[in-house]
């Protein structure tokens, strides 16, 4: 009887060769290098467009606030980190005044509860103050932003709608403060040498993303300049 045998039929596949996973791997890279940088641009730009947001709904606060008073708090009353915001965690610099004590809190609504509204005072940016402690401001003093609490101390808001230049409210917070201090310590959003710009409130309640050199009380909004 004949043995019918079976024939197996062998097929190599093609595989990639030494060359060219390198070459692969090599594109690769070269795209890496191009894109993330643009992506970081992106994203930052997405959280410097955040961050003035916050600052709007901030501006929005503090005009229900002086309907009803009339003034600015004197900067016996209120220090210029915990105007609004969560109760933080820096004690030496008042940080841990309680949030039901800020004066700006039963003015912002935003989201559900009020965890969600304290966000309306965290910089998506806030990498800290620049004194080597970590955590950042949000966390240590409730708030990311810094009100001008030496510029308008008490100051009525008859008196200081003649002067819209002046700043409210700043992210970046004093942190680099132009009006309170000689320097500038933080740059969230930018470079801090080569461009040094950050978020600020004015008393028009506009906001823009300016540059303002040192000991100045006015900023060249570049506002639109932020997304590019």
């Amino acid at each position: 009887m004949e043995q019918i045998g079976s024939k197996h039929k062998v097929t190599h596949t093609g595989g990639f060769t030494l060359v060219e996973l390198l070459v692969v791997i090599a594109v690769i890279a070269v795209l890496s290098a191009l894109l993330l940088p643009a992506l970081r641009r992106a994203r930052e730009a997405a959280k410097q467009a955040r961050c003035l947001s916050n600052l709007r709904q901030i501006g929005f606060a503090w005009q229900m606030y002086l309907q009803d008073f009339g003034a600015f708090p004197p900067n016996t009353t209120i220090l210029g980190s915990v105007f609004g915001g969560k109760t933080g965690s820096d004690a030496q610099w008042g940080g841990d005044l309680p949030a039901d004590q800020r004066i700006l809190n039963p003015y912002i609504q935003s989201g559900v509860g009020r965890e969600s509204s304290m966000q309306v005072f965290h910089c998506p940016s806030d990498d800290g103050f620049n004194d080597g402690v970590p955590g950042s401001a949000f966390d240590r003093f409730g708030s990311s932003y810094i009100y001008n609490d030496g510029g308008l101390s008490g100051a009525a808001a008859a008196k200081i709608a003649s002067d819209p230049t002046r700043v409210i409210v700043a992210g970046d917070a004093g942190w680099f403060m132009q009006v309170i201090a000689s320097y500038a310590a933080r740059f969230w959003h930018t470079d801090s040498e080569k461009d040094p710009r950050f978020n600020m409130l004015f008393l028009d309640w506009h906001v823009g993303f300016v540059t303002v050199e040192k000991n100045g009380t006015q900023g060249d909004d570049r506002s639109s300049e932020a997304n590019e």
